[in-house]
């Protein structure tokens, strides 16, 4: 046992004996037996832990934390941060909100569906020739199918 590990032993549980590991307790107790360093420093943290053990919590800090938390839920978030919030949902709602990055996935899907609807030119339209022109195609393509003119 050395005052490095002391030290450790009393921030992590306090000045008071009792509550230090049984395991290294017998071990503290004889170090304080022979150092006088050791005695000031578990003096001087049972006087902190006095000090922690009289606070107390005043009402005024109570309200003050509860009308923090209050605006703070009330507080109106921007759109990126709502849409972000809806995406990513609390992993304790999880399972009931798996649907939200689903749908956000789908979205650009459906929109460039609706998009390919709208711009597509009418086929017919563009088959729709006169006809001379379909004779004129005809002539030119050099294609004779026996539909226009019997030799």
């Amino acid at each position: 046992m050395n005052l490095g590990r002391l030290r450790e032993i009393i921030d992590s549980y306090g000045a008071c004996e009792k509550n230090w590991p049984s395991d290294e307790r017998v071990a503290v107790l004889a170090l304080l037996d022979e150092s006088a360093d050791a005695r000031a420093l578990v003096s001087a943290e049972t006087a902190f832990d006095t000090l922690l053990d009289t606070f107390e919590v005043s009402d005024d800090l109570i309200a003050q934390d509860h009308l923090k938390r209050k605006i703070l839920a009330n507080v109106k978030q921007g759109l990126v941060g709502r849409i972000i919030e809806w995406l990513t949902p609390e992993l304790e709602s999880m399972p009931s909100s798996f649907w939200r990055p689903a749908v956000a996935a789908t979205i650009p899907l459906i929109l460039g569906i609706a998009i390919g609807i709208n711009t597509v030119e009418d086929v017919s339209a563009v088959d729709d020739f006169s006809e001379s022109e379909t004779l004129y195609l005809l002539a030119i393509s050099g294609e004779n199918n026996g539909g226009w003119y019997d030799e």
